[in-house]
């Protein structure tokens, strides 16, 4: 068996950006829920908890969080959190007040804006630098707390008497381990 440590920028930049990239190409709606959920994450790397401990900070907080970065900020007053994240996050249905769209639609988010949004402010989050204040900041001055050089997860490759099976293991800044087979 091998183990492929991934840290929290091969993350934003495997997962985050080119995965959901390709579902926002064949699946533009799964691809919202996917983005509502990573601008949640974005809104983590702000804060200095645990991946999975809330603490004061829970998903409403760090959701809006998420939006003060780069192009993201123009999405702040429009509901996003309970519309669409929460409907799509919990039932997998946009809750009334909101329309998304694969092509232009009037009043309704396109994917590919959207997406192109979210993928600039992951980007904005890799290409976050010292302020030489001991302070890492995006371009826009939003402080990212997480260190993007930790593991974030590690991946297991093997086999069994099935065939080919994978794990992943949370890792990063968290004392409690989950295993997924």
């Amino acid at each position: 068996m091998s183990n492929v440590d991934v840290t929290v920028r091969e993350f934003i930049q495997n997962y985050l950006i080119v995965q959901i990239g390709e579902i926002k190409n064949n699946q533009p709606y799964f691809a919202f829920l996917l983005m509502a959920v990573g601008i949640e994450f974005l809104g983590k790397c702000q804060n200095s908890h645990d991946w999975d401990d809330y603490g004061k900070v829970g998903p409403y907080k760090n959701f809006e969080k998420g939006l003060t970065i780069g192009p993201l900020q123009k999405y702040i007053n429009r509901g996003l959190y309970g519309t669409l994240r929460n409907g799509l996050a919990h039932a997998l249905l946009i809750k009334q007040g909101i329309k998304v769209s694969q092509g232009d639609y009037p009043n309704a988010l396109n994917s590919d804006t959207f997406y192109a949004d979210f993928k600039e402010a992951c980007e904005s989050v890799l290409n976050a630098k010292d302020n030489g204040c001991g302070k890492i900041l995006t371009t826009d001055g939003i402080e990212i707390k997480k260190n993007l050089d930790a593991t974030f997860f590690t991946i297991t490759e093997g086999t069994n008497k099935e065939g080919e099976f994978f794990s992943i293991t949370a890792t990063t800044q968290s004392s409690k381990v989950q295993q997924v087979k």
